[in-house]
């Protein structure tokens, strides 16, 4: 019996203590980051632009406020959605793969475009150093 128990306290050692080898900052940085990511695309989505700009940096938001509030006038979205997060292991930065579903108004044509966003963590908060821009949508 008490082979038994070693093996298997060991077997859960060997399964749970890797999971246990990220940081609670690195843990923490990436729930943030998924909550991030979550309001501003459900922002954007439903064209809140002004609400999802609080999520860009500040050096590129009034470019991204004109930029989509000009593009919304031309298309509906109907669907964001976040297809890959890859961090880099400082968990300091992320690479952000995003799928959006429109209808072009004029056409009234379905479309879907995949995406690349670049987000930093700066002073405790995610941003976006690269978001998605309309010209990326045509």
């Amino acid at each position: 019996m008490p082979l038994r128990l070693f093996c298997a306290l060991s077997l859960t050692l060997c399964v749970v203590f890797p999971l246990g080898c990220q940081t609670a900052r690195e843990v923490t940085q990436r729930g943030d980051l998924d909550v991030t990511l979550s309001r501003h695309h459900v922002d954007l989505r439903w064209g809140r632009v002004p609400h999802a700009a609080r999520f860009v940096h500040p050096d590129l938001r009034a470019a991204f406020i004109t930029d989509w509030e000009k593009r919304f006038a031309d298309i509906d979205v109907s669907q964001l959605e976040v297809m890959q997060v890859m961090q880099n292991e400082a968990a300091t930065e992320a690479t952000v793969t995003v799928k959006m579903v429109f209808v072009e108004k004029s056409t009234q044509r379905l479309r879907e475009s995949v995406h690349t966003e670049r987000w930093e963590y700066v002073d405790g908060t995610w941003m976006a150093v690269k978001a998605m821009l309309p010209d990326d949508v045509s």
